[in-house]
């Protein structure tokens, strides 16, 4: 069942999920890292497991051979397991220890997309489809896999059972808008003026906030800002009243993005103190890199340059690769003259 490693726990939950007691698991996967039929490789102080890939495919030849419902049994497992995984990090994704928890997701990233695949193909897996996509929605953006979340989340999105659960259905609304304006940015509008419709009918405060904060940034990724800024002007002013640092600096940021930059320093400084207090080292280096930019654009090139290294120091902490960072710096390095560096 298993694309790459897996830990102990997965383990424990697919095998043990049938016939297999559970605690029985160790010892048997033991017994196959003796035999060379299964590879165990240090992971800081636990152990990860994975088949070769010739081991795998005879293994999985096995498994087709057991039928159809052992088959099924175990892949329902798998899915239920990592859809877990998922959810148990995702209120991890926004705070101080987003940096391990966004490392734990990478070691399991090809069991969730595998996860996600056979999910997407039942005819019951809208719900658990639009689960994952909402637990991960931290993940998607730090990891720079908006086109993997935007191609799980739309098909699940039109699906005709999509708004069963209207709050689970905003919030995945929500998601998909956030990876669709690198796609089609009609679509994230339209996205994310229907987050906004079904936030406000269900007086969802919280959702309402990711909503608005939303169709801003939807708007100023269409070449639009104007039309975005009530919006993020109203998302902002929701969060600051709930006094919620995660919230308000999410909401801010994308405010930001929609306003005058020779009246955008005291929001900026504003938000990313949400971040240092919160612990939230994503959005901080994506407030410290706009901030360079609004610096540059203020013509303050120290003050950009202060933004872009605190933005890289950042981005370090959580091991993101921020595209956004070095053209930052190469407008900053031009502004400077140096063409080269540029």
């Amino acid at each position: 069942m298993f694309v790459g490693s897996f830990g102990l726990a997965a383990a424990e939950a697919v095998c043990g999920s049938g016939g297999l007691d559970v605690l029985d698991v160790a010892d048997l996967l033991g017994s196959l890292v003796d035999k060379s039929l299964v590879v165990a490789e240090p992971a800081g102080m636990a152990l990860r497991y994975r088949l070769l890939e010739t081991i795998r495919l005879f293994a999985a030849g096995r498994l087709a051979e057991a039928g159809e419902e052992e088959a099924t049994a175990a892949a329902a497992a798998h899915c239920a397991h990592f859809l877990a995984a998922a959810e148990t990090a995702a209120p991890y994704l926004t705070g101080p220890e987003q940096g391990s928890w966004l490392a734990r997701l990478d070691a399991d990233q090809a069991n969730l997309r595998r996860a996600a695949d056979h999910t997407a193909g039942r005819p019951d897996g809208t719900a658990q489809v639009l689960r994952l996509g909402v637990a991960l929605d931290r993940y998607w953006p730090a990891r720079s896999r908006d086109q993997e979340a935007f191609g799980l989340l739309m098909p699940a999105l039109r699906g005709p059972d999509a708004d069963a659960d209207p709050g689970l259905y905003a919030a995945a609304l929500v998601t998909a808008a956030r990876n669709a304006y690198w796609i089609d940015s009609a679509t994230a509008r339209q996205l994310a003026r229907q987050a906004v419709e079904v936030a406000r009918q269900l007086g969802d405060e919280r959702l309402l906030i990711r909503a608005l904060a939303r169709l801003c940034d939807a708007y100023y990724h269409s070449g639009e800002p104007e039309k975005g800024c009530p919006f993020g002007q109203e998302s902002a002013e929701r969060a600051r009243r709930l006094g919620d640092d995660v919230l308000l600096a999410w909401s801010l940021l994308n405010y930001l993005l929609t306003i005058d930059p020779a009246r955008s320093g005291p929001l900026y400084a504003e938000a990313i103190a949400c971040t240092e207090r919160s612990g939230d080292h994503l959005i901080n280096s994506i407030l410290h890199n706009n901030g360079g930019g609004a610096a540059l654009e203020a013509g303050d090139i120290a003050a950009a340059r202060s933004h872009l290294d605190a933005a890289a120091q950042a981005a370090q902490q959580i091991g993101w690769e921020n595209a956004f960072l070095p053209a930052t710096l190469g407008d900053v390095l031009r502004a400077e003259r140096d063409l080269d560096g540029a």
